[in-house]
């Protein structure tokens, strides 16, 4: 169960009263934000980047795991990409298209991830 909620405007625990949905509606310039959601334990955790509707999530299961990140409903072979916050508004990450989801979709997988910390079926998923 997720804990704690770590994004750019800092780091929010989470308690009964707490709603992360709306924790998660968050957002700075450009329509962004990047989110951190784990329990107690530093792994499983869940990074959910944001921007103007669109959304990527990459989850790590455990330690020195690479992780899996999410895969779009569209399929992109290019090398199209789509620049994400990553730690700051001032840095990103570039995050190729073909793993880009919308925000709504990205927000009820973490919704999941929270309930049960496993990989959420809301979404598909690669595994690195």
């Amino acid at each position: 169960m997720v804990t704690q909620v770590v994004h750019l405007g800092g780091t929010m625990g989470l308690g009964p009263a707490s709603v992360l949905e709306e924790i998660l509606e968050l957002r700075f310039e450009n329509g962004m934000n990047e989110f951190s959601l784990h329990g107690e334990d530093d792994y499983p955790y869940l990074s959910l980047m944001v921007r103007q509707g669109q959304a990527y999530l990459h989850f790590f299961p455990e330690e020195g795991h690479p992780g899996f990140h999410s895969v779009g409903d569209d399929d992109h072979r290019g090398t199209e990409s789509v620049a994400f916050p990553l730690g700051t508004l001032r840095e990103t990450v570039e995050v190729p298209l073909r793993s880009v989801i919308s925000t709504e979709q990205a927000i009820q997988a973490a919704i999941a991830f929270a309930r049960t910390g496993e990989l959420p079926a809301q979404v598909q998923w690669d595994e690195l």
